[in-house]
């Protein structure tokens, strides 16, 4: 989510939640100008990725969904215009600095 920062990355989903299996995808959020900002992000940074174009219910819905594989991880990224960012209401998103305190907040797993 570092590597996306300038896109105010929210990671939302199974994951988030706790429920993710072995191989549910990474969901996370991004929020753009436009999508194809994120576009040529990737494709500046040598980043693989496939792109579909999402029918639009509303101005602040997603309007792209980005596929890759990042370390045999999927990561499933849609990008919102960045007027969404502040009246988007989903309270099962995170951004990084919720994830740091949460992560902080969990008590280590030891092996018995």
């Amino acid at each position: 989510m570092n590597l996306l920062a300038d896109f105010h990355p929210h990671l939302t989903g199974a994951v988030l939640n706790g429920t993710a299996g072995r191989y549910a995808p990474i969901e996370i959020d991004l929020f753009a100008d436009s999508s194809k900002d994120v576009e040529i992000f990737m494709l500046s940074h040598n980043i693989l990725y496939s792109s579909t174009e999402i029918r639009r219910q509303n101005p602040l819905s997603a309007e792209t969904r980005l596929h890759l594989d990042w370390n045999h991880d999927s990561i499933d990224l849609s990008v919102y215009p960045i007027a969404a960012v502040r009246t988007l209401t989903r309270d099962n998103r995170a951004c990084a600095a919720t994830i740091v305190g949460l992560l902080a907040a969990t008590p280590e797993i030891t092996p018995t």
